[in-house]
């Protein structure tokens, strides 16, 4: 059966939820802080961009990215998973692709993985990411922190700033 790649206005909740429990909790090395979070500030607004990616095998979900602008040059990739009865059939790097199709208008998109999720990370990098820090997060501890850049301008400076050029213009 063909997988279909697609960009959907919202994910089921009970079917997302459950995709994350499997695919994301089981792991020894993440844990869902939303959870844990507080009201916050009740008056705090942030219109963006969102965008959801979705996989369908027939009718079932067999994977979802989904992300949101933090700025109005930046997008930040905040999840992305194929059910692992699906995985190394290319629906990550279709997804991908959509999701960076979906998001031109931004200078900037980034994304965070764990520092051992490696082949997450080299799909990244054979995409056109870039690594550039590290950090720790309460969902999955050390994680890389990766950005693609649809500003050239803005590549040719952090290439600069990698040691990957001379000049950074």
């Amino acid at each position: 059966m063909t997988i279909k790649i697609c960009v959907v206005d919202q994910f089921d909740k009970e079917e997302s939820d459950r995709l994350i429990k499997e695919n994301l909790e089981s792991l020894s090395v993440f844990i869902p802080s939303w959870e844990y979070l507080t009201e916050g500030d009740p008056n705090f607004k942030k219109e963006v961009k969102q965008v959801r990616v979705a996989a369908f095998d027939g009718d079932e979900l067999v994977g979802l990215s989904w992300g949101r602008g933090e700025s109005k040059t930046r997008f930040l990739m905040q999840m992305s998973l194929v059910i692992e009865s699906h995985r190394g059939r290319g629906i990550y790097k279709s997804m991908l692709k959509m999701m960076l199709a979906q998001t031109r208008e931004f200078d900037e998109i980034d994304s965070f993985h764990n520092a051992f999720n490696n082949k997450i990370i080299a799909a990244k990098l054979k995409a056109g990411f870039h690594i550039i820090g590290l950090d720790n997060s309460y969902e999955v501890g050390t994680r890389i922190r990766m950005r693609y850049f649809n500003n050239q301008q803005l590549m040719k400076i952090m290439s600069f700033r990698m040691g990957l050029t001379d000049k950074p213009l």
